[in-house]
């Protein structure tokens, strides 16, 4: 059946989200193919090209369908590639060109007007700077609303003296993201409010360059999700090449994905027999083993990491169970070894945060999750493990911007809502913690740290029967 255009819409921005920009890609492109005037589409495919030269031209198509967007506005303004356009030229007040009558003039005429000028000019960038600085003064910030917070650097920021430039990477906190994404602008994706943009990840991890077409075939079904043709087209390939280790685990992703866990395990095993040195390959049988029996923890997950130290996927499922089991310390360990072997990706230094949390220990995780946060802006989830970490920590200006940019893109999250409204809450600003407090409520009843801050809200309205 023939998926539905919004549903497949809404799949390639779930993709987009989650830094799958191949699979965001391909969706869009299926879905121009049927609407190549919806300036939505554009508006997100600019979000998932890959050079700036591409996104500026899906900005400027998506404007051509609808001129008030404005996300594609937005998005031109932050790429600095507005320029008028000549319609908007000759729409422009015209300045009429003032008419001087040429004279002539003896050279000690314009030596004596030059002086005159000069001397004028210099008056004039006194005062206005006089007028400048006045100004400054006069705008400082009366506290009447809350101000758009920033984090402060961990350290004392010194001056150090001049010295030639090193490698030394910025402290996380001078890198992180400040200026929380308004709610009215939410739809846009975050990558246009962002300098960094992640890699996408890969769905198929193969070394093989075939010439078979079915095998291209294969790789084209598996990105669009088609597994049972994806398994058509593979076992075309192997009847050819009973030895390609890589068909195997082509079909045994398909399998895995397509919930068949048993018969891929089957598949796998297949494939670590031709080639036994692959960490992907112990990775999909770690995961198709712990789909098929989610209560044991495969060791394929550690046979992965002994043969590539730095396979971030790896480490984040074995934490993925930990977490799941509740078991946070060995979620910290298996974090920390990743770390400790090499591993950057932004999202291990996010999830070590999460545990650290859990773990109750809050100064090492706010370093992580502002490190993860710095690493990759467009992950939500350093959004949210940062501002609850500062929450705890009492910081809770500093944990307004983090908590608005998460809410903004996730407002289905219960623990988004609480924390911010407990955020707000410690800052006064009573109505917006009750707005939060009970938009958390409503999305998890049962939820006790939204009744723990809603109950303290009431005390401090002054309701104390409704706060007990």
């Amino acid at each position: 059946m023939e998926q539905q255009p919004q549903s497949m819409f809404t799949e390639a921005i779930a993709a987009a989200r989650a830094g799958d920009y191949v699979r965001a890609r391909d969706l869009l492109t299926r879905l121009m193919r049927v609407d190549p005037t919806n300036a939505e589409y554009w508006v997100w495919m600019s979000a998932v090209v890959k050079s700036e030269r591409q996104r500026v031209y899906c900005l400027q198509s998506a404007l051509q369908f609808d001129p008030t967007n404005r996300a594609a506005l937005r998005g031109l303004l932050i790429v600095d590639e507005r320029k008028p356009e000549a319609a908007e030229i000759s729409h422009a007040t015209p300045i009429p060109r003032r008419r001087v009558q040429k004279r002539r003039s003896s050279g000690l005429f314009k030596a004596k007007n030059l002086a005159r000028l000069a001397l004028i000019s210099m008056a004039l960038f006194f005062f206005a700077g006089l007028i400048f600085l006045f100004g400054l003064w006069r705008a400082r910030p009366a506290g009447v609303a809350p101000a758009l917070p920033t984090l402060e650097p961990t350290e004392p920021i010194v001056t150090p003296s001049p010295a030639p430039p090193t490698n030394t990477p910025l402290p996380a906190a001078t890198r992180i993201f400040r200026t929380p994404i308004p709610t009215d602008l939410a739809e846009t994706p975050i990558a246009f409010f962002v300098e960094i943009k992640p890699t996408p990840t890969q769905c198929l991890y193969i070394t093989s360059d075939s010439h078979y077409e079915a095998f291209n075939s294969a790789i084209s079904a598996f990105a669009q999700d088609d597994y049972e043709a994806a398994i058509e087209f593979i076992n075309q390939v192997i009847e050819l090449d009973p030895s390609m280790a890589d068909a195997y685990y082509i079909k045994g992703e398909a399998l895995r994905l397509a919930g068949q866990s048993r018969d891929a395990i089957d598949v796998f095993n297949i494939a670590l027999k031709l080639n036994p040195e692959n960490a992907y390959y112990y990775l999909s049988r770690a995961r198709a083993q712990l789909q098929w029996r989610p209560t044991r923890l495969p060791e394929d997950f550690d046979n992965a990491i002994e043969i590539d130290p730095l396979l971030a996927d790896a480490y984040l499922e074995k934490a993925q169970y930990y977490a799941s089991e509740r078991v946070w310390g060995a979620a910290e360990d298996c974090l920390l070894a990743a770390v400790e072997a090499g591993v950057t990706a932004p999202l291990v230094y996010i999830r070590l945060s999460e545990a650290q949390y859990t773990n109750m220990k809050y100064e090492d995780a706010l370093e992580n999750a502002m490190e993860g946060s710095a690493n990759d802006p467009t992950l939500l989830d350093g959004y949210l493990a940062l501002g609850r970490v500062l929450v705890i920590m009492e910081r809770y200006e500093d944990a307004t911007y983090p908590l608005q940019t998460y809410v903004a893109y996730r407002g289905d999250d219960h623990r988004g809502r609480a924390s911010l409204g407990r955020a707000w809450l410690e800052l006064g600003y009573l109505d917006a913690a009750q707005i939060e407090l009970n938009q958390a409520l409503m999305i998890k009843d049962n939820y006790a740290p939204a009744y723990l801050a809603r109950g303290l809200l009431r005390i401090e309205q002054g309701d104390y029967a409704a706060g007990l």
